[in-house]
């Protein structure tokens, strides 16, 4: 139950937070359970265990940002190539961050190699729940190049970090203007 609340907390409101909570309880949960096999109750722990641990490095790369932003892309780089990071930390906020820290600081080329990379990885839809829609476009603009028509395509889709469609409001008006003609 615990576990699955963790994998909810992350993929439905990318709180980290209370998944790390979720995750340290369906380990005590495991831990005083009655499983009868001594070796699937280990397995269990350790697949906890091993998310646990991948939460925690993603909130302290979180932390860490603020006072040193370089070391913290260095350490989202390497999260990136660990096996199955994608089982307790979305990929897609990892590369999010990463995209949104290089546009931020001027260097908008790495910012498309790290976006690309991520458009290789995630489906072009998914992308846009992890990179503002605006930020995307900047970096490409910046770089003189069109983006992706992928995305551009998808657009409507994009919702913002405050859960906002911005889009879908702006279609909503245009049909109701149109309804009055």
């Amino acid at each position: 139950y615990y576990e699955d609340c963790a994998h909810v907390e992350v993929d439905e409101f990318q709180n980290y937070d209370k998944a790390l909570g979720a995750l340290r309880e369906a380990q005590k949960c495991i831990e005083e359970s009655n499983i009868a096999s001594m070796s699937e109750k280990e397995r269990r722990i350790d697949a906890i265990l091993t998310k646990t641990e991948l939460v925690s490095r993603f909130l302290k790369v979180r932390e860490l940002y603020s006072s040193t932003p370089v070391e913290a892309m260095a350490e989202l780089r390497s999260m990136l190539d660990t096996p199955n990071v994608d089982d307790a930390v979305r990929a897609g906020d990892i590369y999010g961050m990463m995209v949104e820290h290089y546009h931020a600081t001027g260097d908008d080329k790495q910012a498309y190699r790290v976006f690309e990379e991520a458009m290789r990885t995630i489906s072009g839809n998914k992308l846009l729940v992890y990179i503002n829609a605006n930020t995307i476009s900047s970096v490409y603009s910046n770089l003189g190049l069109s983006p992706p028509t992928s995305l551009s395509k998808r657009s409507n889709d994009f919702i913002d970090a405050n859960g906002d469609n911005e889009h879908a409001f702006i279609e909503e008006e245009v049909e109701e203007i149109d309804d009055n003609f």
